[in-house]
């Protein structure tokens, strides 16, 4: 037979849940959205709701108990089933004393015990049951088959789990890439057609996927968080937090939870990412790591290219400054030269005149020790230039 639902309860996390009108005036608050309860075979477990009459109107509600599950369709909702087909025997262990419940105009609080009486031989794991308050009773078509309408209502989702032999078990499916789709106005599930997985990262930020399945017959609410080290640059781990709101899993059932992005900004090298998730009674962990690297191509070669520029400019500095210096030094050598010719040249006239001297007595004497002296001060002084 095809299921049937009727959505009573949309959320983003099935935990929190929300309340549906169907018209203006009849709103009705209730305190339990959510119920966790823990049970043994045989015992009997008392509880309370109370209820609020938002229009002060005096609203007459009526209780009814069904089951729900997860919308395959969209994940973190939940259907409430309406067809009797759909329905499972736990539903009977609810019980209540009262057929309807009128909320006072005064906007009193109203009081709502309800129980669960749990048999000696209840299944153990996780039982998905809810009570649902109508502001009308339930009615049905006269024809075969009809869905069941549910007129203004709230409802409160039990979560019971039944001790014994019960399986906590989760597995998860770690990846690093990007999503192309970072939209706020899908859920997370919706967003996995829009992953593209990788493990070489040109720029940041990296995207991660988690997807955890359900492999037990118990709810889970996996928390824990992803470590980030470089281990090029080493340095303190990057710490990124999951599942915060504490949204449930239900059995035989997978969940897509958000990882934070990482990174920003200039980042270079081989980075590990390690998973790590704590669930169950008592506790277990579930670890996943992902070797995955940055390398910023664009700003490496940016940076390269700017260094070697740098170098080259120094380099040309260097042999401009060495070809000045080469210069320099050539056109102080031809200067020496040119000094050290015009020394020789006045001193073969002073040795000449010194032979003259010799073979004409009566010439007037030059004073040769004069010259010879200022001949020999020039070559000291030349001599002092070229050691500074």
């Amino acid at each position: 037979m095809k299921l049937r639902y009727h959505i009573i309860l949309f959320t983003g996390l099935l935990l929190l849940g929300s309340l549906l009108a169907a018209k203006p005036g009849q709103a009705v608050t209730i305190s339990q959205l959510i119920v966790e309860i823990n049970a043994h075979p045989g015992e009997t477990v008392q509880q309370l709701i109370q209820l609020y009459d938002d229009a002060l109107t005096g609203v007459t509600v009526y209780p009814s108990v069904s089951n729900f599950t997860e919308d395959p369709n969209r994940e973190g909702s939940a259907l409430v089933l309406t067809d009797p087909a759909d329905l499972k025997p736990d539903r009977d262990w609810v019980k209540y004393d009262v057929e309807q419940l009128t909320l006072p105009a005064e906007g009193t609080l109203v009081d709502f015990p309800y129980r669960l009486e749990i048999p000696e031989d209840a299944e153990p794991g996780t039982h998905l049951l809810s009570i649902v308050f109508q502001t009308r009773p339930q009615e049905s078509e006269k024809s075969e088959g009809s869905v069941i309408y549910i007129s203004a209502n709230v409802v409160t989702n039990i979560f019971l789990k039944v001790t014994g032999a019960t399986i906590d078990k989760i597995d998860a499916e770690f990846k690093t890439g990007i999503y192309t789709n970072k939209s706020r106005a899908i859920s997370p599930n919706q967003r996995n057609q829009y992953f593209q997985p990788k493990t070489f990262f040109l720029k940041t930020p990296v995207d991660f996927q988690l997807i955890v399945s359900n492999q037990g017959n118990t709810h889970q609410k996996p928390d824990g968080n992803v470590r980030i080290i470089n281990d090029f640059l080493g340095g303190p781990p990057e710490k990124l937090l999951i599942n915060q709101e504490s949204k449930i899993i239900l059995p035989d059932n997978d969940r897509t939870y958000e990882v934070p992005s990482f990174g920003q900004g200039f980042m270079f090298g081989k980075y590990r990412a390690k998973l790590t998730l704590l669930y169950g009674s008592p506790l277990r962990t579930v670890e996943k790591e992902i070797v995955f690297w940055i390398m910023p191509v664009v700003e490496i070669s940016i940076a390269l290219g700017s260094l070697i520029l740098i170098i080259i400019i120094i380099i040309i500095i260097r042999k401009a400054g060495k070809r000045r210096r080469q210069k320099h030094e050539a056109e102080q050598e031809k200067k020496q030269e040119s000094k050290d010719k015009e020394r020789e040249e006045r001193l073969r006239k002073v040795i000449m005149e010194e032979l003259q001297q010799k073979k004409n007595p009566k010439r007037k004497k030059p004073n040769l020790k004069k010259s010879k002296n200022l001949i020999s001060k020039e070559q000291n002084s030349d001599k002092q230039k070229g050691e500074k």
